[in-house]
């Protein structure tokens, strides 16, 4: 499955940001282009940053980072002026978003970050801290103003991030083939070979310790069977992920039908 490019402009002081609309429906519509946007965090902007994001148009910012990480990488007072914050004040006993927490465990490897992945993501849909978050970007989407864009964050944009974006185009009817290539494009958009030294030092600094180079860079990917654990998840406890959305996250059928006719479009010809 080929997915259309971005059209979101590059940003220098922010990992992964693009457009995840522009993808195909399977009632041969189109997901609308410039009003759903995701990224990593917004704390290291720079100054040609804040001009484009302000300009956006954004009304809605679903931050899925813990409080803890907020505090570390608060995003900066300009643009957490310019739109309304979707949080969640649930506390943990950690700094480290979760896919770099599982770099500090004394038996972390490649296996070992896997399984913990797979863990995290079969555990995102029933989250309560997450959840809280995902409602009120779902009622943001329902009843916001329909020519006002939503972004969505979390550390990295990658795993948080790519399960609610992943679960947003479910809603909209786009195909499991399409978002879970969408999801995918996270490897590259993310440039990892490119930052991988500064994170390296970073990590180091933070911690004491050098991760290995291949660890560091597994935990930066995204891995198709990570997303999937997620829906499994769902179909195990709910059955089908429109059950899960009207049981968990209040998206009935007549709210669905708000949230599409926002956000969808006829395809172009």
């Amino acid at each position: 499955m080929t997915v259309p490019p971005s059209a979101a402009p590059s940003l220098a002081g922010v990992a992964n940001f693009r457009d995840f609309g522009g993808l195909p429906t399977a009632d041969g519509g189109m997901v609308r282009r410039g009003v759903l946007w995701r990224s990593g965090h917004l704390a290291q902007v720079e100054m040609p940053d804040l001009t484009v994001l302000t300009g956006l148009g954004i009304g809605h910012v679903a931050d899925l980072r813990r409080p803890e990480e907020r505090e570390r990488l608060p995003t900066p007072p300009a643009l957490r002026d310019a739109w309304t914050t979707l949080s969640h004040d649930h506390p943990t006993d950690t700094k480290e978003p979760p896919h770099l927490a599982v770099l500090l465990a004394p038996d972390a490897s490649e296996a070992t970050i896997s399984a913990r992945m797979l863990t995290g993501y079969r555990g995102y849909p029933y989250d309560p801290a997450l959840s809280e978050v995902y409602r009120a970007y779902l009622d943001a989407l329902a009843e916001g103003d329909p020519e006002a864009g939503v972004l969505v964050h979390c550390h990295a944009g990658k795993d948080r991030t790519g399960f609610l974006v992943a679960l947003t185009h479910r809603l909209l009817g786009v195909s499991t083939d399409a978002l879970m290539a969408d999801y995918l494009r996270t490897n590259a958009e993310s440039r990892i070979e490119e930052r991988l030294p500064a994170i390296l030092e970073t990590f180091r600094k933070d911690h004491g310790v050098t991760p290995p180079v291949d660890a560091m860079r597994k935990v930066m990917q995204v891995e198709p069977a990570y997303l999937q654990a997620s829906m499994a998840a769902i179909m195990a406890e709910d059955g089908t992920v429109e059950r899960y959305l009207e049981r968990h996250l209040g998206v009935d059928p007549r709210r669905a039908d708000r949230i599409r006719r926002r956000l969808l479009q006829p395809r172009p010809l």
